[in-house]
């Protein structure tokens, strides 16, 4: 969009609220300015809601990613945003626009017809980030790569060792452990898999769980690709449940995670667990 928020008209009251003193007098803006701190959810919310009722659009402040599941669909869609845009009263900048192309990057992913792919000018960063040597620098690469954290489902098992130095013990001591979890998350995220796209075959959710953390993968049956992932670190009392409970600790992880989204929302799945109780467990409700 172009000029983003000065697109966006503000009320009487609102006006009152952004006015300046100067020494030629006072001044009040008559659209909303880029300087007020809740101008990034105001102008969310209201591109948000104007195209709320069109389908295969996804909003992020003033990039609008419009989608279809071939040329024509796409095509369709194009016009159903344009025509909301220009009956709102918003214009944009040619410049900035891209139609009708295979590929897209958009929040630091790469979409295309396969699926969703890291960005690899994240990716190289996050590669060539080097080791950390205080817990401030350790937070910031751990910030930067749970962003592709949906890319790996055993990734909070591979970062438990650095999750260890996070702990209220100011003690900082970066071992041989550490060193190894820090280069394997690094490579897991360089040789990442495509999330493909969601399409009408059943829905599978796998689930497991080690000593440190718990996995979980969404996908579709008789598929080479993953959907969806979810991970999660123990905590110090979780660490002391017993492999059933952690595994059924899995479950509630992937539940949660997964049924928040649209793909599965209201849909059945089939669950794939690696521990032989769950079996009697379903074998004692069946009898």
């Amino acid at each position: 969009l172009k000029h983003a928020y000065l697109q966006i008209s503000l009320d009487e009251v609102s006006k009152i609220l952004t006015t300046i003193n100067t020494p030629k007098g006072l001044f009040q803006y008559e659209r909303l300015p880029f300087e007020v701190s809740s101008a990034p959810s105001l102008f969310q919310c209201t591109i948000e809601n104007l195209l709320s009722h069109l389908h295969h659009v996804c909003v992020y402040i003033d990039d609008i990613l419009v989608t279809g599941t071939d040329d024509a669909d796409h095509i369709n869609n194009l016009h159903a945003v344009l025509q909301t845009l220009e009956e709102a009263g918003l214009t944009l900048k040619e410049s900035k626009c891209k139609f009708g192309v295979p590929s897209v990057e958009y929040l630091g992913h790469i979409i295309d017809s396969d699926g969703l792919h890291p960005s690899e000018a994240k990716v190289k960063a996050i590669w060539e980030a080097p080791t950390p040597i205080n817990v401030t620098e350790l937070k910031s690469f751990l910030r930067l790569f749970n962003y592709y954290h949906k890319f790996l489902p055993d990734v909070a098992t591979v970062l438990s060792p650095l999750h260890l130095l996070l702990c209220e013990d100011p003690s900082w001591k970066w071992s041989q452990d550490q060193e190894k979890a820090f280069q394997k998350a690094k490579a897991m995220l360089y040789s990442s898999s495509v999330l493909t796209h969601y399409d009408e075959k059943p829905l599978v959710v796998a689930c497991d769980a080690s000593p440190y953390g718990l996995g979980a993968v969404l996908s579709h049956r008789m598929s080479d690709g993953t959907d969806l992932t979810a991970s999660s670190t123990l905590s110090g009392a979780e660490k002391k449940y017993s492999q059933l409970e952690k595994d059924a600790l899995a479950i509630i992880c992937a539940v949660h995670n997964f049924m928040n989204t649209s793909m599965v929302e209201n849909l059945f799945f089939n669950l794939t667990i690696n521990h032989y109780s769950f079996s009697l467990v379903s074998l004692n409700r069946l009898l």
